[in-house]
């Protein structure tokens, strides 16, 4: 919390405030670490690319060469979300 002050030396806020500014934060972290083990998960299984770029983050695209596969997975995994899978 102390942070938040240092980041943010003219500021005044409540609790609540800095609640929220933490919670804020934490969920981005989460969310992104998260992003990106699904993102390796999905470059692993050939249904993303990934593009290297010098002095900044990676891109990713689709993988135009395992499209069907890749159209393939998502059903599954709407089927799964659904509860209508065949399994």
């Amino acid at each position: 919390m102390l942070e938040f002050f240092f980041k943010n030396p003219n500021t005044s806020d409540t609790v609540e405030g800095v609640a929220r500014w933490r919670l804020l934060g934490q969920t981005v972290r989460q969310t992104l670490e998260e992003t990106r083990q699904a993102m390796e998960i999905l470059v692993k299984k050939g249904f993303l690319r990934v593009t290297p770029v010098a002095g900044s983050d990676d891109l990713f695209s689709l993988n135009e060469d395992h499209r069907d596969p890749a159209q393939a997975f998502l059903r599954g995994q709407r089927d799964k979300k659904d509860g209508s899978s065949d399994t």
